[in-house]
């Protein structure tokens, strides 16, 4: 799936070049809150988007405990 906003827009989901710190954002379906209203989110990653990003981090070996992905050791 290829990204269709923010700074790594227009790679794809198995980039090597995308971080694994901006792939744990997406798949922890992060948002940018609202400037003026700190109770409102103005923009969340979308679901597609969303779980993409879940299935690319566990296949980077991650694994998803709670609210956190853990790299898994070898």
């Amino acid at each position: 799936m290829k990204l269709t906003f923010g700074t790594f827009e227009g790679h794809d989901l198995s980039d090597p070049a995308i971080p694994d710190s901006y792939m744990k954002w997406l798949a922890a379906r992060g948002r940018y809150d609202s400037k003026t209203n700190r109770f409102e989110t103005a923009w969340k990653v979308p679901v597609d988007v969303w779980m993409a990003a879940r299935q690319e981090i566990e296949r980077r070996g991650y694994t998803h405990i709670g609210e956190r992905f853990v790299k898994e050791e070898k």
